[in-house]
């Protein structure tokens, strides 16, 4: 019986840090099948379907299971409302399965640092994981809204996010990893390269930011981007850090170009948003009007003697003008990201339609745009 029991005890034990592994991604699959379930019954869909598909990336385990919950969450939609239930739910599920990953990368941090550095960056993000699960809904809601293709949340790239966010944090000063400082990582330094990063923003202000920056939202719209990583790091300089560039896919084609806002869009914001970066000299984003833009994501469509109108009713409005052929950062961005980009000189009205009309060439072919939106308070 002794030995029976000795055995069978082994037989519970870990071979190696890998079965392990597996074991905390299966456990982890398995919490998640009841929390989406009382999302769904909460009818909180498109926070149940991000969350499920964050956990669902993350391992091929119960996958089965996992699809066929999210599959109830398509075509429904909660309209993003972050109710108090909800948020609590994902919140608290992140808060437990965060003590495991931090249980194993603590056990065995002597016998496989490596397993138990990304572990741990793994563990840091479901401590976190009511702000990524509300980016990575956010932006699957934007996109959706432009109808573009669905980019999936990426672990991969998230962990080494996490350790540039780290970076920043210590760092704040740095505009790329330094080898030596701090918190430094090859992989964290790649991941910069490759993304928009931010300084004192949660995850979820920073995406904000981004999609309505003029520029940096021709990144996370760009139709072929499948995957992204986020990261962030919270603390006094917190960091926050989106990879735009990594999950880019060439075989993703898309027939352009891009509106932005799109046509017939409601409650458009009256001002720019995006203050890290200006465009106009002396003047801030949130002084001016809110950002209009045509982008070509066909980097061999670039559009020439480009003509634009902005009109409200039959009334002219002024506007800085900036294009592929005369960009408004040339230094930064030497064609624009081949974005035809309209600034409103003065704050839009409230709640008023607008007109806008652009015409171009492609390779000396004429083409107009026409689209309208309408502003909210």
């Amino acid at each position: 019986m002794a030995v029976a029991l000795a055995c069978a005890l082994l037989a519970q034990e870990p071979a190696d840090s890998a079965s392990e592994k597996t074991r905390l991604h299966d456990d982890l699959a398995a919490s998640a099948l009841e929390s989406g379930e009382q999302l769904v019954k909460l009818k909180a869909w498109d926070e149940a379907r991000a969350f499920l598909e964050l956990v669902r990336a993350k391992s091929d385990a119960r996958a089965e299971a996992l699809d066929k919950l999210i599959a109830k969450t398509e075509k429904q939609t909660s309209g993003l409302k972050w109710e108090a239930k909800p948020s609590e739910l994902i919140k608290a599920f992140g808060a437990e399965r965060a003590k495991k990953f931090f249980s194993y990368a603590k056990a065995w941090k002597e016998k496989d640092a490596e397993a138990s550095r990304w572990t741990e960056a793994e563990a840091e993000i479901l401590d976190d994981l009511l702000d990524y699960v509300k980016a990575y809904a956010r932006l699957t809601q934007i996109r959706a809204h432009y109808e573009l293709p669905k980019t999936r949340f990426d672990w991969k790239l998230s962990v080494p996010a996490v350790w540039h966010a780290e970076y920043k944090r210590l760092n704040p000063t740095d505009g790329k990893e330094t080898e030596g400082n701090p918190g430094y990582s090859s992989e964290g330094m790649k991941s910069g390269e490759n993304s928009i990063t931010s300084r004192g923003e949660a995850l979820t202000d920073h995406l904000e930011g981004i999609i309505h920056g003029a520029f940096h939202r021709t990144m996370i719209l760009n139709p072929p981007l499948a995957t992204t990583g986020f990261g962030q790091s919270q603390g006094p300089k917190s960091g926050s850090v989106i990879d735009v560039l990594s999950g880019v896919k060439a075989d993703r084609t898309y027939v352009g170009p891009l509106a932005i806002p799109s046509n017939n869009s409601t409650n458009v914001p009256p001002a720019g948003f995006d203050d890290n970066l200006q465009i106009v000299k002396d003047m801030a984003m949130r002084e001016l009007g809110y950002p209009i833009s045509l982008t070509f994501f066909d980097s061999t469509l670039r559009p020439t003697e480009v003509k634009a109108r902005i009109l409200e009713s039959l009334k002219e409005v002024e506007f800085y003008l900036s294009t592929p052929e005369n960009p408004a950062l040339p230094k930064r961005y030497p064609n624009n990201r081949n974005t035809i980009l309209l600034i409103p000189k003065r704050i839009l009205k409230e709640d008023t339609d607008y007109h806008v009309k652009v015409s171009y060439k492609i390779k000396g072919v004429p083409s107009d745009v026409e689209w309208r939106f309408r502003t909210g308070r």
